[in-house]
């Protein structure tokens, strides 16, 4: 069932984690199935990518990867990263001076210097 290129419905995921789906309920209730299901999704993803397959939510299914799309999804959560970390060292530079942490500084600096070397290193391949 969680071989490379198997897909399968998300009531299949629902049923064998006893998640049900209210026919009738409040917001908070289909809010509260759905984090149910969003963490046995997380949890099966965490597991899998430690054998090298990416389980990914395709509309109202699941399917995992093929190994020849997981360089797209590291693309992706590279892209993410990356935005996470310009918007990490926006907030540790408009920190007034008082409140920064000297740890925090080198991790920054070090990121910073991180990002700009990997960027020289795809300058010069392309």
């Amino acid at each position: 069932m969680l071989d490379y290129g198997s897909t399968f419905d998300a009531s299949v995921l629902r049923s064998l984690a006893g998640i049900e789906l209210p026919e009738t309920g409040t917001r908070e209730d289909f809010k509260n199935a759905a984090l149910k299901e969003l963490n046995v999704a997380d949890f099966i993803r965490g597991r899998l990518i430690g054998e090298g397959k990416y389980f990914a939510s395709v509309g109202d299914s699941y399917r995992v990867l093929l190994p020849s799309e997981n360089s797209e999804q590291v693309k992706k959560y590279m892209k993410s990263a990356d935005g996470k970390l310009k918007r990490a060292m926006r907030l540790y530079d408009n920190t007034p001076k008082e409140f920064k942490s000297p740890s925090v500084s080198t991790r920054v600096h070090v990121k910073q210097r991180s990002i700009r070397d990997a960027s020289d290193r795809h300058k010069a391949l392309f």
